[in-house]
This record gives C-alpha cells, sequence and structure tokens, in this order.
C-alpha cells in the first residue's frame, strides 16, 4: 500500500502528480509547461536543473533499474 498522496501522483493529481508532470516536461523539453509546473510547485528552475544533473549522474553510476 502506498499513500494517497502517492496514488494521486502516479493518476496526475495532486501536487505529486504536477511534480510527476514537470518532470515529463522536462524530459520532453516542454518549457511553457516546465515554467508552469514549476511554479505551480515552487521549484526554482535552478534546483530543478541541478536536480535533473544529479539524477542523470545516479543512473549513470548505479545502471539501469529493471534489467
Amino acid at each position: 500500500p502506498v499513500s494517497a498522496e502517492i496514488k494521486g501522483g502516479i493518476i496526475g493529481d495532486g501536487i505529486f502528480g504536477d511534480i510527476f508532470h514537470l518532470s515529463c516536461c522536462y524530459e520532453l523539453g516542454e518549457w511553457e509547461n516546465v515554467l508552469m509546473y514549476s511554479s505551480a510547485c515552487r521549484i526554482e528552475l535552478g534546483a530543478l536543473s541541478n536536480a535533473y544533473i544529479d539524477s542523470q549522474r545516479f543512473v549513470k553510476k548505479y545502471g539501469n533499474f529493471g534489467t
């Protein structure tokens, strides 16, 4: 079982849903939507880009998941 917030994120609702959409838009380069979701989530763009770079380094270091 997971919390209601996590379930909401999985189906795209609530703050975790906004964060999910933000990360998808960032990956796709949908910059207008990135601005909208980052504002809604109160995440600064500099922090967002740093988090993305950190996540890429993590995957590179520890490999692909699910394989």
